[in-house]
């Protein structure tokens, strides 16, 4: 008997064997442009996927396909879906989590007791969505999902998605503080 992990992995394979197949069939065009902000993704090697909704929190079905790093098939988006909403996926297989700042000014005390006296995490690959603020930093083991401190949240959970640039939100659109930003270690402080 299969375990539920095995099950899920078979049926992931399928659709990335489905993604190759159905992308063979594209003929590159030379003329295709790739955005500074797909190209951010595609540095820092994120696991990312179209999002046909122009809100935050997407349903899932909203998602196409299965997230990839893979350039061909970012560029076969492209070229197919055109200047859709992206979602990164959260976790070990994108090495990478994301610190929320949903409210700063409840944020910045909370931020202060937890950081203490280093402020070198502020410099880490981060963009905004409106009033929010997501600082991406690489993936580490063990982190504690910060339950209950004022206006941050830290997405660590396999699987999760967020929206990412280049995307726009019925209200906001999602961009870059700082498009040549490094993706940093996780703070000790977060650890």
């Amino acid at each position: 008997m299969r375990n539920i992990d095995t099950f899920l992995g078979e049926i992931a394979a399928s659709r990335q064997r489905a993604q190759i197949a159905e992308r063979a069939a594209l003929v590159a065009t030379p003329d295709l442009s790739i955005s500074p902000a797909l190209e951010v993704a595609l540095r820092h090697r994120f696991l990312i996927s179209p999002v046909l909704a122009q809100s935050p929190s997407p349903h899932h079905s909203a998602y196409v396909g299965e997230p990839s790093c893979d350039r061909k098939q970012i560029e076969y988006w492209v070229a197919t879906l055109g200047n859709v909403n992206r979602s990164l996926q959260i976790g070990e297989k994108s090495r990478v989590v994301a610190l929320e700042i949903e409210d700063l000014c409840s944020a910045v005390p909370t931020l202060t007791d937890l950081a203490d006296e280093d402020s070198s995490w502020q410099d880490s690959l981060q963009f905004t969505i409106g009033p929010r603020r997501f600082v991406l930093f690489e993936y580490a083991p063990f982190l504690r999902p910060l339950i209950g401190f004022a206006g941050i949240k830290l997405h660590i959970r396999e699987g999760n998605r967020i929206p990412i640039p280049p995307s726009n939100t019925a209200l906001y659109e999602i961009a870059y503080i700082d498009i040549s930003a490094p993706l940093l270690p996780v703070p000790a402080w977060l650890r």
